[in-house]
């Protein structure tokens, strides 16, 4: 099986320190990684973050003082760094505001809902939020999260959510891996069937595929790289988005850390044709997987 290697382009620790724990990252269109992660912690909440950015080769950190929420999930926005909580279905209330924008000195420029059960968020080059959700949100009724996605407004305002029936597929029970390629252009991929869903302009597209349970998925072209199934957690398979409404297998592959290391623990996302992992603080990125 081909081996294909990461390369590093930062360790956050030399911007973070070593004393931060809960660490969340997220990369952006063009090529910044954006992370927050807590020093120091009261009983509940993080007294302290500190959010750092990265783009070709500059590196930027600013202390968050008592951010109201726990910060799970960091994206870039175009007034600066959105800051999302996930929250246990039930518990907090659907009116909560789990998601804060902050600019790039770290003062608050904006504050709203995105429901309970956040599980994903990503944005688009132009701000569009597309937010998945945990199965007991998407498999109920009447909540922002109800159907597995929705779509904001940078603003925050909701917007479209997945309609299964236009798209011919089952409902989305848990989103797996999801790719917001550009504006109004996001891929899907989720249980229980486990179809490659696109939405572009409205439009929904879908191949079926039997490639199960990857964690982060890559697009570029007709072409799909999906990325560690539980039972194996750095292995890959490229699959095919062509006109037929199958995704085939073109080949499986291994991806390694820069000196050839496994990278079972990281954590994956896939932006547009870039995946890019989280080992420890090391951010790893593989492109060019779709050559040879």
């Amino acid at each position: 099986m081909r081996a294909l290697r990461t390369r590093e382009i930062v360790d956050l620790a030399s911007v973070l320190g070593d004393s931060v724990h809960r660490l969340a990252f997220g990369a952006g269109h063009d090529g910044a990684v954006v992370a927050v992660g807590a020093t120091t912690s009261g009983p509940d909440l993080p007294t302290e973050s500190r959010l750092v950015w990265w783009r070709e080769g500059a590196s930027g950190a600013v202390r968050l003082h008592r951010v109201p929420i726990s910060v799970d999930g960091v994206q870039p926005h175009p007034e600066g760094t959105l800051l999302v909580a996930s929250q246990s279905p039930g518990h907090a209330g659907e009116g909560r505001q789990n998601a804060i924008v902050v600019d790039r000195d770290g003062h608050e420029r904006a504050r709203f809902a995105l429901g309970d059960g956040v599980v994903d968020v990503r944005t688009s080059p132009d701000g569009t939020m597309w937010v998945t959700y945990s199965d007991q949100v998407a498999l109920g009724r009447g909540r922002l999260g109800s159907g597995g996605l929705r779509r904001f407004t940078p603003s925050g305002d909701p917007g479209p959510g997945y309609d299964a029936s236009r798209a011919n597929t089952g409902p989305i029970v848990e989103c797996y891996a999801m790719n917001v390629v550009g504006d109004d252009d996001a891929y899907l991929y989720f249980s229980t069937s486990f179809p490659i869903v696109r939405i572009h302009r409205g439009a929904y597209r879908v191949w079926q595929c039997d490639w199960r349970s990857a964690r982060a998925m890559a697009v570029r072209r007709d072409r799909a790289l999906l990325f560690g199934p539980p039972n194996a957690r750095s292995a890959a398979c490229i699959v095919e988005l062509g006109r037929a409404h199958t995704a085939p297998r073109l080949g499986e592959l291994v991806v390694t850390g820069p000196d050839g290391e496994p990278v079972d623990d990281a954590r994956a996302l896939g932006v547009g044709e870039r995946l890019y992992l989280l080992a420890g603080t090391r951010v790893l990125v593989l492109d060019g997987w779709w050559e040879g």
